[in-house]
């Protein structure tokens, strides 16, 4: 099972800091559909969404891409030149950041 990354903190400072992610299975006249959405913890704003009668992989990646596409690109840059590669802790890296791990080798 992945980590809880939020440890149940369902705040954010700003917009694009935290994504959720849902799918819920809901009733139709054409039977049961499946939705998938992307919400923005600091608004609450569903900023992506997809719903097919399938709950494979590829209906969440249909809410991803269009809450990328609804939201700046910078966002995805800011995650990962400052969080993910600055500040995400590996545990195969020691719990260092990949920056981190790179500066403590004198030959990099």
């Amino acid at each position: 099972m992945a980590p809880h990354l939020l440890q149940r903190d369902f705040t954010a400072p700003a917009p694009n800091r935290k994504w959720l992610t849902d799918i819920t299975a809901v009733w139709t006249a054409e039977g049961w559909l499946y939705l998938a959405v992307v919400l923005d913890v600091y608004s609450r704003l569903v900023v992506g969404w997809a719903m097919a009668s399938h709950r494979e992989e590829s209906l969440v990646e249909a809410a991803l891409w269009m809450a990328l596409g609804r939201r700046p690109k910078q966002s995805i840059f800011e995650w990962i030149e400052v969080f993910y590669n600055r500040q995400r802790c590996h545990s195969s890296l020691a719990y260092l950041s990949p920056v981190a791990y790179e500066l403590q080798d004198s030959h990099v």
